[in-house]
């Protein structure tokens, strides 16, 4: 998913970027919510539907 970057992330990169992908998802269903945007609502959706998924063991 990453091999552009030419290394593995870090531990604390693979955080940061969980931590970032919450706060846009978030952020998407928030905004299109109040906005009428079901599409961004749907995505935000997905994405912390994914990111529940992969921090199960």
């Amino acid at each position: 998913m990453m091999d552009g970057y030419g290394r593995p992330f870090t531990p604390e990169e693979e955080a940061q970027l969980t931590v970032l992908s919450v706060l846009d998802a978030v952020s998407g269903i928030s905004y299109g919510t109040a906005h009428g945007d079901p599409e961004l609502v749907e995505r935000g959706q997905r994405t912390l539907a994914r990111l529940r998924t992969a921090q199960r063991p």
